[in-house]
């Protein structure tokens, strides 16, 4: 998977997605409240989605 696209937007009711035939990641704004350790666990789990998904 090429290295990804980062794009940050609400979401209602997701805290990432992803696109791995486009390589875009889509987290959700409200991720930017959370303490670091959110953001680095929702990225690693929208990064293994992609993944799998790519395979």
């Amino acid at each position: 998977m090429p290295f990804p696209r980062i794009h940050i937007r609400s979401m209602d009711t997701r805290w990432g997605s992803c696109l791995p035939q486009k390589a875009i990641i889509t987290l959700n704004r409200h991720l930017l409240e959370m303490p670091v350790s959110c953001i680095d666990m929702i990225i690693e789990n929208v990064k293994t989605v992609a993944l799998r998904r790519f395979a």
